[in-house]
């Protein structure tokens, strides 16, 4: 059988733009996920999905998308966890190259190239 999982952004709490990236085969099966995760502080009547077409989702389990993982694939446009770059906290971001990480980082490597 086909895999029909698809990559959805789940409005979880009323933070301007604060969402989870999810997989899963449906939107309402997304919203489930949202909702019985621990990390949804909105009523069900008010979760949004909204599908992120054109998204690879190749090798990622139904569920919540990593952080790191969800930048890699433009699921999230940034996210605040570890640089991987140098392991400070910070907001990540996609490089042009394909890699991830903080703007000082990039800043660093955009210097010695």
């Amino acid at each position: 059988m086909e895999d029909i999982t698809k990559a959805y952004t789940v409005d979880t709490n009323e933070w301007e733009g604060f969402v989870l990236g999810i997989v899963a085969e449906t939107s309402k099966e997304a919203r489930q996920i949202a909702y019985y995760s621990g990390e949804c502080d909105r009523p069900w009547i008010e979760i949004n999905a909204r599908w992120l077409k054109g998204v690879d989702v190749n090798g990622l389990e139904k569920g919540i998308v990593p952080l790191l993982e969800g930048v890699k694939r433009g699921i999230y446009g940034w996210a605040e966890t570890e640089c991987p770059e140098c392991k400070k906290q910070s907001r990540i971001f996609l490089q042009d190259d394909g890699s991830v990480m903080c703007m000082k980082c990039w800043e660093d490597h955009a210097i010695i190239q």
